[in-house]
């Protein structure tokens, strides 16, 4: 119960790396609000209320100030402050940067960007009078290296790990402690889409496999648990970092 009497708010929380991270984290005893715009984020709750946790569905489009707004007020009335934000929630399109429509690549930063910015923004001063708290941003690997088609994803990713090195250092004199997460390949509703669109996904998921060290595509829980660690008491010491978890793949040279 690392987590008792806190409430945390994980955006995307619906499915994949969010529901991975908002299970666990109301396994720990937190009171986790669920802000997903799809009505999976419902089945997401249920699942933790049936496992004995506290959890709330709030209908979300972190791209739309009124609505982050509107969620962090909601947060407050249903269990008070925020200790936790875990910035999740995140749309991907893939196709080489001249071919990839302008609509795509803005929706990309609408949600991936904008709405890490409009979710820490309203949340923060909540933080601050509270005397303290923990906002991980979840980026990607894609910060760090190359993928073809994956340009305007990879923006916005490491947009994220930019910002959240600055907003550790504006955050830090207010106890507030901001770190990010950067996974590699994790077996998501994202990955499986992927996969579906190639000629033999079977193949491709062996090859890509084949191709990260520890033999195998991450799994939500993998995060979850750095997560955990990250807003825990146990990384006191912890500002302002990046963490790369993908099996080890990319620290090897690919040739």
């Amino acid at each position: 119960m690392k987590l008792k009497g806190r409430v945390a708010i994980v955006t995307g929380g619906g499915a994949g790396i969010g529901r991975g991270v908002a299970s666990l984290f109301a396994l720990e005893g937190a009171f986790v609000a669920v802000a997903e715009c799809a009505d999976r984020g419902q089945e997401t709750v249920d699942a933790i209320r049936q496992a004995g946790g506290q959890a709330e569905w709030i209908p979300t489009d972190v791209s739309l100030s009124s609505e982050v707004q509107r969620m962090v007020a909601c947060v407050c009335d249903l269990a008070g402050p925020p200790d936790i934000l875990v910035n999740n929630a995140a749309v991907q399109f893939e196709g080489r940067l001249w071919e990839l429509p302008e609509e795509e690549f803005d929706c990309m930063m609408a949600t991936n960007l904008r709405g890490y910015y409009l979710c820490a923004k309203y949340v923060i001063p909540h933080m601050i009078r509270r005397g303290g708290g923990h906002i991980l941003n979840i980026a990607s690997n894609l910060a760090f290296v190359g993928l073809p088609e994956f340009a305007g994803y990879a923006a916005t990713k490491g947009g994220i790990v930019a910002m959240s090195r600055c907003l550790a250092l504006e955050c830090a004199p207010y106890h507030i402690r901001v770190n990010c997460i950067c996974p590699g390949a994790t077996m998501t509703p994202n990955m499986e889409r992927v996969l579906s669109r190639l000629p033999d996904p079977e193949a491709a998921l062996r090859a890509a496999m084949e191709r990260i060290p520890a033999g195998r595509l991450g799994q939500p829980e993998d995060i979850a648990w750095l997560a955990l660690y990250l807003v825990s008491d146990e990384s006191a010491y912890v500002i302002g970092s990046s963490i790369i978890i993908d099996g080890g793949a990319s620290a090897r040279l690919g040739l």
